[in-house]
């Protein structure tokens, strides 16, 4: 009981320091023409980045991301390095062209 009340704690305090902008981000992001390329985006600024993968379906690792204060640019980081994405309106915009829509809200660390 003490634990899941210091993690609700720890959550709120994270959401409520974060700015509107961190918070929208929060979530699962996916591809618009692919369902296999997914981001996620945690409270804590870290995440899982997920692409197709041929035949087997989808490889994924581990991310990390930050937002550009007062801008519109997402950086993730995964091994394979970073990408700096565009955020318009509901989408994140990759230099190659390829969008990703927001598909699911949350703010926990899942």
């Amino acid at each position: 009981m003490k634990k899941s009340v210091l993690i609700s704690l720890f959550l709120f305090l994270v959401a409520g320091c974060s700015s509107k902008q961190e918070r929208d981000l929060l979530g699962k992001w996916q591809e618009t023409k692919n369902d296999n390329g997914v981001l996620i985006f945690l409270a804590d600024h870290k995440g899982r980045a997920y692409w197709p993968a041929g035949t087997s379906g989808q490889d994924s690792s581990p991310m990390t991301w930050s937002i550009e204060k007062g801008g519109n640019k997402v950086t993730t980081v995964t091994p394979e390095g970073p990408v700096i994405f565009t955020l318009k309106d509901d989408r994140l915009i990759a230099p190659n062209g390829l969008e990703l829509k927001k598909v699911d809200h949350f703010f926990e660390n899942n």
